[in-house]
């Protein structure tokens, strides 16, 4: 790190996937002020990405400037905090660090238990149980919790929806963004629309579904609470939001619609899913994951959620991407928009 000029230069040496220039980051030291043109192409969509955080990539996924990580479960909190300190210690850009907290799944479970999204009996109980898991996270090194599940009925899992009627699942949901909050972590109500956890498993299978006005009640009311992001799901959905026979992390109309209401972090499901993957997949079994990954940019969603294992297959989607850029078919100032609200999400004041 070289100072100068009352800046402080990052410069990280190059030393993986033939990177074709050095990672140069350009910060105000006092006041975390980060230049967006400083930022490579390449770079600026690395920072769209929250990939798989195993300890083995660490190196990579910091010279790549991927903008987060995905934790699962550890032994213990020391574990945690050892590797969240061995990914930021190093990273230019600080990592948003995510996990799963949302109700049936509990990566701190070998330490803390804490209840289901469906054994939360009322506000007060989801607030609380809110603000524990945000203070747990925060001091372990946690930025984002991929929650609270605001779909109003779970017949998949039968534990990761609050119990209730709509406005009681809204009423719950808003208590538990609210207890995060207070904690200094940021949540993300999903899965947008709604009804992803009721009639088929997107892990799995391509789904579709009709949406009523009720099921987006819960979102609706998160985004008064001033939730941080909304996951968007693989469902191919009709009614009162329309993806037009599309999965709806590739329907421009339902991100657009959303973004229309919605000023935060627009966050697509995990997207090595079945049921987004399906859809590419010709009937001799082969699956376009290219045209995959530039339809997830070009649709307009701020962070792609990956959990595939091979950082060579990242760092080549970022090509594939960056070369969609180049040629006209995603415009530069889309990717640009979603970087500043990212970086701004980490607490970055972000100047041209």
């Amino acid at each position: 790190m070289i100072l100068s000029g009352g800046l402080l230069l990052v410069t990280l040496e190059q030393v993986a996937f033939d990177i074709a220039e050095p990672i140069n980051v350009v910060m105000e030291k006092e006041a975390q002020t980060i230049s967006l043109s400083s930022l490579t192409l390449k770079q600026k969509i690395a920072q769209m990405l929250i990939v798989y955080g195993s300890e083995k990539d660490t190196d990579l996924w910091q010279k790549m400037m991927v903008g987060g990580i995905y934790l699962e479960a550890k032994l213990g909190p020391d574990d945690f905090k050892k590797s969240i300190n061995r990914f930021q210690s190093k990273a230019a850009v600080p990592f948003l660090v995510t996990a799963d907290m949302e109700g049936c799944r509990n990566p701190f479970e070998n330490f803390k238990v804490f209840p289901t999204f469906k054994e939360i009996q009322n506000t007060e109980e989801a607030y609380t149980v809110g603000k524990e898991e945000g203070q747990l996270m925060k001091d372990l090194g946690f930025t984002m919790n991929l929650a609270p599940v605001v779909d109003l009925e779970d017949t998949i899992w039968g534990c990761r929806s609050f119990s209730g009627n709509a406005e009681e699942v809204a009423e719950k949901a808003q208590a538990y963004i609210s207890g995060l909050n207070s904690a200094g972590i940021m949540s993300v109500a999903k899965h947008y629309p709604g009804q992803t956890l009721r009639l088929s498993d997107t892990h799995k299978e391509v789904g579709e579904v009709e949406i009523e006005a009720y099921d987006l009640l819960p979102f609706d009311k998160a985004i008064e609470q001033g939730v941080s992001g909304i996951m968007v799901s693989h469902l191919i959905v009709s009614g009162e939001v329309d993806s037009r026979e599309k999965p709806g992390v590739v329907s421009p109309e339902l991100i657009a619609d959303l973004k229309n209401k919605f000023t935060g972090l627009v966050i697509t499901d995990e997207i090595g899913m079945l049921g987004l993957r399906n859809y590419y997949t010709n009937n001799l079994g082969q699956t376009n994951f290219k045209q995959i990954f530039v339809d997830l940019f070009k649709t307009n969603n701020d962070i792609i959620l990956t959990f595939d294992r091979n950082p060579q297959r990242i760092y080549s989607m970022i090509g594939d991407v960056e070369e969609a850029v180049l040629r006209g078919e995603i415009s530069p100032e889309r990717i640009d928009d979603s970087v500043q609200k990212i970086l701004s999400a980490k607490g970055w004041k972000v100047i041209e």
